[in-house]
């Protein structure tokens, strides 16, 4: 899938979100999934409620072009999540202030401002803000993946 920006969803940036609820574009309906798989072949497996029992999950082969990851922006971090982010990333939990914008956390300890950028997080930091389904890519502001704001639960 791409968009005006040139920007492609592919399946390595996909695969990043497995687990992550997505958007299915089907012929018939839309409905939300979580997904499941993904294959180098431009295919996507994805665990859908059945039709017939709610309290199980189909799974189901999907193009990637059907498909959009369900995403937080990352100014849509609580307080409590961007703590995790400076333990894990050990900057400390003794905060006050802190400020999350699209690019950066902001805090403000001790009386000096400081400023840390998603530029330089550690492995383990990045991996953690996939799993809760962070857009790290820019995917809601290409128009590949879809708010989490703007879609029911």
């Amino acid at each position: 899938m791409s968009n005006p920006q040139g920007m492609t969803l592919t399946p390595n940036i996909l695969a990043m979100y497995l687990g992550c609820r997505v958007h299915l574009f089907d012929r018939i309906e839309q409905t939300t999934g979580r997904l499941a798989a993904v294959k180098t072949n431009g295919n996507c497996e994805l665990a859908l409620p059945s039709r017939f029992n709610p309290e199980c999950e189909v799974i189901s082969i999907y193009r990637i072009d059907e498909v959009k990851p369900i995403l937080r922006r990352l100014e849509d971090m609580t307080e409590e999540e961007a703590i995790e982010i400076f333990v894990l990333e050990g900057w400390g939990n003794n905060l006050q202030n802190i400020v999350v914008t699209d690019k950066a956390i902001e805090h403000n300890t001790f009386g000096a401002t400081g400023i840390q950028t998603f530029k330089r997080l550690r492995a383990e930091t990045f991996a953690h803000l996939l799993s809760k389904g962070f857009d790290l890519f820019g995917l809601c502001d290409s128009g590949l993946a879809i708010d989490s704001k703007t879609i029911k639960p």
